[in-house]
């Protein structure tokens, strides 16, 4: 990955002005993510968004229109292999550790090289700019119950169900449908920017919990998100109306709250220099251990 990086740092450099469009969590839903974490940045922090993805501007602009940067860039060639890096399939039921790692990439191993990545004092400037756009992706994404779903059904993207009537496959349900759906009904739709808006909403909902956050790891967030599968695939019929929807929007709120809380501690330790917890060093060991350097990321 690292001279896949540099090789192809300059052609991603031309794109960072892309305008944006929709993809995975949907713009909504990665936006509201990152202006979420936005709220919660030490000053330090801050600074350095700002000078990485502006200069001029601030991070409660700057960090939603980056969101959905790392899935346009999917549509480049030279940039298709990083597609494994926004999901974290399960193989065994809730145990990342006991499913056969991807050693092309996958969510955690992602997290962690671009952490790393902006971490290291040597890393020039463009390569800290790109991996703090996919760190604000890639951490929503791993909160999204089905980049954390079956391996079989590629995270519901093989399973077609009706959505009040109109086709569509279940991934993009959980992607799009069901924050569109809660945005209308809560007159959120109508308010600009939407993101700010629905973020205001779900941490009402919401609000930060620092006493959990102190030994959840990357690991932790994907198997979280798996435990929610038992809510995203009750699908019945695959007919999916309105008791769906009830039972799904809550889950779907929370993790949006969770992802942009969790992403702003992340950011505000990454450049605080920060030291690993326990936690996250046995993260790392166990995930290194299990790629036997073989992985591309690492």
């Amino acid at each position: 990955m690292k001279s896949y990086f540099a090789r192809h740092i300059g052609v991603v450099a031309l794109c960072l002005s892309w305008p944006t469009i929709s993809f995975a969590w949907g713009t909504v839903g990665h936006s509201t993510v990152a202006w979420i974490a936005s709220q919660h940045l030490t000053p330090q922090a801050a600074s350095e968004v700002s000078a990485l993805l502006g200069p001029g501007g601030s991070p409660d602009h700057l960090m939603p229109e980056a969101a959905s940067w790392a899935d346009e860039i999917l549509s480049l060639p030279q940039w298709k292999s990083t597609w494994p890096y926004h999901f974290a399939d399960l193989v065994n039921p809730n145990d990342y550790y006991h499913t056969p790692i991807r050693k092309d990439g996958d969510a955690v191993q992602a997290l962690i090289y671009f952490e790393d990545l902006i971490r290291n004092q040597a890393s020039k400037l463009d390569q800290k700019r790109i991996a703090l756009k996919f760190l604000i992706h890639i951490v929503g994404d791993i909160h999204q119950p089905l980049h954390s779903g079956r391996r079989e059904d590629r995270g519901g993207n093989l399973i077609n169900v009706t959505w009040f009537g109109a086709p569509i496959d279940l991934h993009h349900v959980w992607d799009n449908k069901l924050i569109e759906k809660f945005c209308i009904d809560s007159g959120i739709s109508n308010q600009m920017p939407i993101w700010k808006s629905l973020g205001t909403t779900v941490e009402r909902q919401f609000p930060i919990r620092p006493y959990v956050e102190d030994t959840a790891t990357f690991v932790n967030w994907t198997e979280e998100s798996h435990a929610l599968n038992s809510v995203a695939y009750n699908i019945g019929d695959g007919h999916l109306e309105t008791s769906y929807y009830m039972r799904s929007i809550s889950p779907v709120n929370q993790r949006l709250a969770l992802a942009g809380q969790r992403l702003a501690k992340l950011l505000n330790r990454i450049f605080a220099q920060s030291p690993f917890t326990s936690a996250e060093l046995q993260m790392r060991q166990r995930v290194q251990s299990q790629c036997g350097g073989e992985c591309v990321l690492k």
